[in-house]
């Protein structure tokens, strides 16, 4: 897998927002090959990383994470790998726009947030429905199908709406 790097913040950058978390467990949910995941892990004991593709998971274990593949990011599924069901920091970067279900993704990135601990969701801006892949895209149109039936615009009108 010869995927290109991504980078949201610098080591030192992450270590700023991550004051004064406590630091101990981390969970990175869609950490692609884990370059973004690499910058942020020196600040825990323990980092998680979940993806949806048997290839990129093993990316993820060769670069020193305790990987598993899973479709959804909740408790249960989390329990079923043999993982923890609650994080000081819970990580979706440039996820939510693969997502289906927003909200119940959402909810699920919550509920694996200790309390006091700090959840970090990253979207790319502007909207692009083009990465998006579900089985049932034609029905969505190439948009997340909760975020769309909720809110009536387009994922990057209404995020761009809220900068103004």
């Amino acid at each position: 897998l010869n995927l290109p790097s991504a980078h949201l913040l610098s080591p030192e950058q992450w270590a700023h927002i991550m004051l004064p978390q406590k630091s101990r467990r981390a969970l990175d949910v869609g950490a692609g090959a884990g370059h973004i995941t690499s910058c942020f892990a020196p600040l825990f004991e323990e980092t998680y990383a979940v993806e949806v593709s048997d290839a990129l998971v093993e990316r993820l274990e060769h670069r020193g994470f305790i990987a598993g593949k899973t479709c959804r990011a909740s408790p249960d599924s989390l329990q079923a790998l043999g993982f923890p069901c609650s994080y000081d920091a819970v990580f979706a970067l440039n996820v939510l726009d693969r997502v289906p279900e927003s909200d119940a993704f959402l909810s699920n990135l919550v509920a694996l947030t200790a309390p006091g601990g700090l959840l970090v969701v990253a979207l790319p801006l502007p909207y692009c429905s083009k990465p998006w892949t579900t089985s049932d895209r034609a029905t969505n149109q190439g948009k997340p199908s909760q975020w769309s039936r909720e809110h009536g615009l387009s994922l990057g009108t209404d995020a761009g709406a809220s900068w103004e």
